[in-house]
């Protein structure tokens, strides 16, 4: 939980850092890289939508259904450990279904080498592809945009927890492979509609 004056700041002993949440707009102007190691690595994902559907999604239906990313137990392969991104905004799921992508909120399948991002009413999401991994983060843009203008410092309390200020920071690292074959399970699974 940030701001309750737990965890340690960022050293030259983190390594190579990755750009995100880049935005230079001549009023919002700042940057963040995050440490490769500090990344929470997952091997094991699946894209779920937010809550429950009542039927199959058809080519022309456009039910907004936000989606989200979860480490799965990988002795199973089906108990949730714990939600890791979430798409709070994402496309209509007869879209991504169907392969469209009229919208942006979620990110393109299989994912481009130049990864992809998004912000849409305060929620920012952005993923870069490196080294054979898909390094995920997601921060409240406003808030984080006060927090950098008021001079705040990166803080991190566990793998993959970060704070900016009082602001969370997630930033988690999934094998490409990984995420790719995740994201078109999804779809196959969207199709079928509920079991």
């Amino acid at each position: 939980m940030c701001g309750l004056g737990h965890g340690s700041g960022m050293t030259d002993d983190d390594g190579p850092r990755l750009e995100v949440f880049s935005l230079f707009n001549g009023r919002d102007d700042f940057s963040l890289w995050l440490p490769v190691a500090r990344a929470r690595r997952v091997q094991t994902i699946e894209v779920r939508p937010a809550r429950p559907r009542v039927g199959p999604i058809g080519p022309d239906e456009g039910e907004w259904l936000p989606l989200r990313v979860a480490e799965i137990d990988p002795s199973d392969g089906a108990t949730e450990v714990s939600e890791l991104l979430s798409f709070l905004w994402a496309n209509p799921l007869a879209d991504m279904v169907a392969g469209r992508q009229r919208w942006d909120s979620v990110p393109p399948m299989p994912l481009p080498d130049e990864g992809w991002n998004d912000l849409d009413e305060g929620w920012w999401l952005w993923l870069v592809v490196h080294d054979g991994w898909v390094f995920g983060a997601q921060t409240d843009f406003d808030r984080a945009d006060e927090a950098l203008q008021a001079g705040e410092t990166l803080t991190w309390s566990a793998p993959g927890q970060a704070c900016l200020g009082r602001v969370p920071v997630s930033w988690v690292a999934v094998p490409r492979s990984a995420w790719d074959e995740a994201w078109e399970l999804a779809v196959r699974r969207l199709r079928a509609g509920p079991s």
